[in-house]
């Protein structure tokens, strides 16, 4: 992201919904550090939720062996769904 031209990034509240605009449950935050990771796979989606649950990223170590690194999601379920 950083390569795009995005500095930044935004955090969300885990137990705030996702509504236009950014509310008192959002943040915004400098990014000091980056790292690359590849997506490796996806969870199925969880409740009443279509398409993709998290994505599951994986890292190449300094032997060259690709190293499973977590999950995360994508901050936008419209994205998640149209995949």
């Amino acid at each position: 992201m950083l390569r795009s031209g995005f500095g930044r990034r935004c955090l969300k509240r885990r137990d705030a919904p996702y509504i236009l605009g950014h509310g008192l449950g959002w943040l915004k935050i400098k990014c000091a550090a980056r790292d690359e990771f590849a997506i490796i796979g996806w969870t199925d989606p969880a409740g009443n939720r279509e398409g993709l649950g998290s994505l599951l990223l994986g890292y190449y170590d300094s032997q060259g062996n690709l190293r499973y690194a977590g999950r995360v999601g994508t901050g936008s379920p419209a994205l998640c769904c149209a995949i």
